[in-house]
């Protein structure tokens, strides 16, 4: 089994394109836990055609709907090590019609972060990540929400994760200080179509980058147990990465998650 993992990464690593299916609503990769052993999956493809085929049999049996990305040979090893932010521990690699699961691990292999000083250790959210994802999923599958049994199940999972969570949060400060002090800093918001406005906070400095195109922000760190210290007094609520899951929750609803999961274990 080892040789046959070997074989097929090595195939991969040798493709000048891959095509990878994303969600069109999250923007992010289209995760699928496996049925017999749940390990939580992404699908890459050696042809854009059977990508489609795949990724149309899922929206006619559960009425998902993706889009084919296409990467190219250099791309692949950041988009590979960047799913372990997402939670992700298996590739299935469809080439014709062969399809191999493959542990992430066998393609590249995990930083580990455990060695560096707490401070210094990099804000990631795999939990978090992964359960919004199939939450958000969920939510975009082109069906009522009546019709929608696990709905319910995965929001909890996702709220479970996202209390218990350390966050980032970017800040506007003038002069460009490194440190905010005082309320001397202003807060990015983002508006939606019916002029109401969220602040937005990130799982991981992948996520951060996707807002800060420009580089204009400095950043803070808080637990979300915390949250209340750091929200803007205008806002309308909050949102949880705006450039992909785009989770909204309206400000009202925060004391009840912090009340009824912060004490959960």
């Amino acid at each position: 089994m080892e040789n046959k993992f070997l074989i097929q990464v090595r195939k991969m690593q040798k493709m000048e394109t891959t095509y990878i299916p994303f969600g069109r609503g999250t923007k992010m990769p289209f995760v699928t836990c496996d049925e017999r052993t749940f390990n939580d999956q992404v699908w890459v493809f050696s042809t854009e055609e059977k990508a489609k085929e795949i990724t149309q049999k899922f929206k006619d049996e559960n009425q998902d709907f993706m889009m084919i990305v296409r990467m190219e040979n250099a791309q692949l090893l950041g988009f590979y090590s960047s799913l372990y932010f997402l939670g992700v521990n298996e590739v299935v690699f469809v080439e014709e019609e062969q399809n191999t699961k493959i542990p992430l691990d066998k393609i590249v292999v995990p930083l580990d972060y455990s060695k560096l000083p707490k401070e210094k250790q990099p804000v990631v959210n795999p939990q978090l990540q992964l359960t919004g994802l199939y939450f958000m999923q969920e939510i975009y599958r082109n069906k009522p929400n009546s019709e929608k049994p696990e709905l319910h199940n995965l929001e909890e999972e996702m709220a479970v994760n996202l209390v218990r969570s350390r966050l980032l949060m970017a800040l506007e400060v003038p002069g460009g200080e490194k440190v905010p002090r005082g309320s001397n800093f202003k807060i990015p918001c983002v508006k939606n179509k019916d002029g109401k406005m969220f602040q937005p906070f990130f799982t991981d400095h992948n996520e951060l980058k996707k807002f800060n195109t420009e580089n204009s922000f400095q950043v803070n760190m808080f637990d979300f147990v915390n949250i209340e210290k750091v929200l803007g007094a205008d806002i309308d609520g909050i949102v949880i990465n705006p450039q992909s899951m785009n989770i909204v929750i309206s400000k009202e609803k925060i004391p009840g998650l912090l009340q009824r999961f912060s004490q959960t274990e």
